[in-house]
């Protein structure tokens, strides 16, 4: 994936502690885009529909039951965003999310309500944000800008395959993305439309607050998994403070063309497997990507794991991702590769498949003057989850903790 400074939107910084100040939505790239709802005006269809496909589940089909909640419940503050609740009908441990994050010592991170929350949490997880509220100062936002603009490379990358196989249905997407209004009559049509969608919504900044529209969803997690190289699990909680669980990982798909593609999955999991995979990650010291949705709210936290994340960090012996694939092994999920991603092609794969979706639906893709990608020549490295130097035991310096650090064996 190629980072481009200019794909980034300015983030001036406001008083002395450089605070950034949101911005709200208004002209700019979103000037020409249908807003159907925002925060304050919420629509009333359900965010996320369980018409959305899912991977299968690593239990018995008969083990675990979806289930979406009305949005209606949504408070003020919500970003909207409904999750497919696993809800498992017979065994259940009623525990609390508290209590699920407190087995690797989670606590959760507030981030701002501005319809970027799924982007901010994810940051502020990855990056073990040391508070309980996530500030917007200016080298945060701009961290966080750019991997938003690397997530959404993904999902403009992928999106064609994706759609070949179900994993996106663009007619119902639009649907949900703009309740009201009638989608293309074509799917290759509707596909083109939804990648328009992706690249306005790349181009607006974490700190710009978004209408309904643009809020992220199940298509933006998958592409966070693709974009991490770990599975992420997302805990739904509801009223009751009670939490169940899907996992975020990826796989790779033979296509009919013959075509390698890989690509984000999603697994509900019961309450008997989470734990299981818990376990397995405690003795070894293996710490977990997590986000939390609070169903009530539509809104995503970040956990961070205060200093045992340092602590785990610099066990002894093979670093935290040979241990999280021995997890692995050992519960029986898939051990993911790594390496394999090269992010400094998935922006021009992007264009290109938007081509390939123009070509797709009979228009000439240089005569429409479609060319929407706006990448630079440089590139930096892939990033992940801040890490922890073995010989000090200090977590990166600021700098490089907004940015990220860059993954193993780049």
């Amino acid at each position: 994936m190629t980072d481009s400074s200019g794909g980034v939107m300015p983030v001036p910084a406001c008083g002395s502690s450089g605070d950034q100040q949101p911005s709200i939505y208004g002209t700019g790239p979103f000037a020409a885009v249908h807003r159907p709802s925002s925060e304050t005006d919420p629509s009333q269809e359900p965010y996320w529909h369980t018409s959305s496909p899912v991977s299968s589940a690593p239990g018995a089909p008969d083990e675990i039951v979806g289930a979406t909640a009305s949005s209606a419940d949504q408070g003020a503050e919500s970003d909207g965003y409904e999750l497919e609740k696993v809800v498992p009908p017979s065994r259940t441990y009623n525990l609390d999310y508290k209590a699920w994050i407190g087995s690797i010592h989670g606590v959760p991170i507030s981030v701002p309500a501005n319809g970027q929350c799924l982007f901010l949490a994810f940051y502020a997880t990855t990056t073990n944000t040391q508070a309980k509220k996530l500030t917007l100062r200016a080298a945060t936002v701009a961290a966080a800008d750019l991997v938003k603009q690397r997530v959404l490379d993904i999902v403009l990358a992928n999106l064609r395959y994706d759609v070949k196989l179900r994993l996106i249905l663009p007619k119902e997407e639009l649907k949900r993305i703009y309740p009201g209004e009638q989608p293309p009559n074509s799917q290759e049509a509707a596909a083109a439309m939804l990648y328009a969608h992706y690249v306005k919504m790349r181009e607006v900044s974490v700190a710009t607050s978004v209408p309904q529209a643009f809020w992220g969803g199940l298509t933006v997690l998958r592409a966070v998994a693709v974009y991490l190289r770990e599975p992420i699990y997302v805990w739904d909680v509801d009223a009751a403070d009670r939490a169940y669980v899907q996992q975020y990982s990826y796989k790779k798909f033979e296509m009919d063309n013959g075509d390698s593609h890989e690509t984000g999955i999603v697994a509900p999991l019961s309450e008997d497997r989470i734990r299981d995979i818990l376990e397995a990650c405690f003795h070894p010291k293996v710490i977990s990507t997590m986000l939390l949705l609070k169903h009530t709210e539509g809104h995503f936290y970040g956990v961070q794991h205060g200093d045992v994340f340092q602590e785990w960090h610099v066990h002894p012996g093979p670093d935290m991702r040979e241990r999280l694939d021995h997890v692995h092994r050992l519960v029986g999920l898939p051990v993911l590769p790594s390496a394999g991603y090269e992010p400094e092609s998935v922006a021009e794969e992007a264009t290109y498949e938007e081509q390939a979706l123009l070509e797709e639906m009979g228009v000439d893709f240089y005569a429409s003057g479609s060319q929407t990608s706006d990448v630079s020549e440089s590139a930096d490295p892939p990033v992940e989850r801040a890490r922890v130097d073995p010989n000090t035991g200090d977590t990166p310096s600021p700098g490089e903790r907004d940015g990220l650090r860059p993954m193993a064996g780049r």
